[in-house]
């Protein structure tokens, strides 16, 4: 029988590309009707049955001006499912190698508010305080509090909770 505990052990910090468990939180993401950073619409719909989908660095591996004393951890989790997401190839190449901190900037002033932007987020796991260090571009929180969200919704989803 599969518990809460059998969650709370997971480390989705180390969960890298190719795994089951990095396939299976992409699934769940998709599943989650997680929107494009900027055009806002589901990733998963019809509408882009054309477009390519990416798995997107939400901080970039490349990450321009990222203060490495800032983070002690970016080299070791960068490519793990936890600073990982679904977008459009197009919002993906927008975003290119920008901090969170800028590319926060231009959805505010693409969706004209905040709580549209955080409401965006909300649909990749990205919680109120994980949006809070993007915005500082502080990697080491981030990556905690966004696998801290992953975990607490397959629990949640999973009526384990």
């Amino acid at each position: 029988r599969v518990t809460a505990e059998f969650f709370s052990e997971m480390d989705f910090k180390l969960t890298k590309k190719g795994s089951a468990r990095y396939n299976a939180v992409l699934c769940i993401l998709a599943l989650n009707y997680a929107k494009d950073f900027y055009k806002g619409q589901i990733v998963g719909t019809a509408d882009y049955s054309n477009a390519k989908i990416n798995d997107h660095h939400l901080f970039p591996s490349e990450v321009v001006g990222l203060d490495p004393a800032k983070s002690t951890k970016f080299s070791i989790y960068k490519d793990s499912i936890a600073n990982r997401t679904l977008l459009l190839d197009e919002t993906n190449q927008k975003i290119s190698n920008s901090r969170p901190s800028e590319y926060l900037e231009d959805m505010i002033t693409k969706h004209g508010d905040e709580a549209t932007v955080k409401e965006i987020l909300s649909s990749h796991f990205i919680t109120d305080a994980a949006y809070e260090y993007m915005k500082q571009d502080d990697f080491d929180n981030f990556i905690l509090e966004r696998e801290n969200a992953i975990r607490e919704h397959l629990i949640s989803s999973l009526g384990l909770s």
